[in-house]
């Protein structure tokens, strides 16, 4: 039986807008001395990754064309900070590079871990709209291979884990079985989703920021995000596991809480040849 939608790993989930508070006083409390947590914008003026992020600065997506970086107010530092690329930025087709495990424990190595998961946390204090539970260093144009994984997000997404670091992962093993979910991603179109089949259980090598080695297993959802992260370490995103053969789907702004009820069955196509032009940074049609 089909995953019900994940919408939006560089991996996030959404949350229902009447859960008010977060479990974290921590969390809280930085949600409610965020500068921006009550900016007030139009649904077309923000990016928003399964919903407005609202910790960060907004945006007109339309002006990004001829962007190379998008820049946010990181919600814990009074700083502007690089966060996703644009889309048609070649970079993310390419792999990314190992670290050297004695590089590691380095400030460099230790500053980019920080900042993703700044950036990954920064998201989750906005818990009314969207929860991001992974994020990979190129996204924010960064050629690393470094992953931040929510781990230990449960299965029906709404008690979260923690944000670990996983440094040069590979996927050594995996099941036999396959099963089709919905994702999106901060690295294209805010309204393109895709039918994505994932194997089910996947094991997992990799270095902790300490550099000491992990050798783990994962199943379900947080399967799904792994292997969603460690595509983006490979220059590949989400619809380009559909083929031209799959399924991507256009979702219009304010149409998403139907989507969650009907997305097996969502009238609205998005060509692949437009997701090839995308990728490339050239206009696309997007369904009526």
């Amino acid at each position: 039986m089909p995953l019900l939608p994940e919408r939006r790993s560089c991996l996030v989930f959404r949350r229902e807008k009447h859960q008010a508070q977060l479990e974290s006083p921590t969390k809280a409390a930085l949600a409610a001395s965020s500068p921006l947590k009550n900016e007030k914008t139009s649904p077309k003026a923000r990016f928003r990754f399964w919903g407005r992020l609202d910790a960060f600065r907004t945006f007109d997506w339309n002006r990004l064309l001829s962007s190379v970086m998008i820049f946010s107010k990181n919600p814990f530092k009074e700083t502007l900070m690089p966060i996703f690329i644009h889309p048609g930025n070649p970079s993310l087709t390419m792999p990314s590079a190992n670290v050297h495990v004695e590089d590691i424990r380095t400030p460099t190595i230790q500053s980019i871990i920080d900042q993703l998961l700044d950036i990954a946390l920064g998201n989750q204090i906005d818990n009314g709209n969207g929860v991001m539970v992974g994020l990979a260093a190129p996204q924010i144009g960064i050629m690393k291979r470094i992953i931040v994984v929510d781990s230990e997000v449960d299965a029906d997404r709404k008690k979260l884990g923690s944000l670990v670091a996983y440094i040069n992962p590979k996927i050594i093993w995996h099941s036999d079985e396959i099963v089709g979910g919905t994702e999106g991603c901060y690295s294209v179109d805010e309204h393109l989703d895709g039918i994505i089949p994932r194997f089910s259980t996947v094991r997992i090598t990799a270095y902790d920021r300490d550099g000491k080695f992990i050798d783990q297993i994962f199943s379900g959802f947080t399967a799904r995000i792994f292997q969603h992260e460690i595509d983006h370490l490979n220059g590949i995103r989400f619809p380009d596991r559909v083929t031209e053969n799959g399924i991507l789907h256009w979702v219009p702004d304010n149409q998403y809480n139907r989507y969650l009820e009907e997305w097996e069955n969502w009238p609205l196509l998005f060509p692949f040849e437009s997701w090839l032009n995308m990728k490339e940074g050239k206009p696309y049609e997007t369904p009526s």
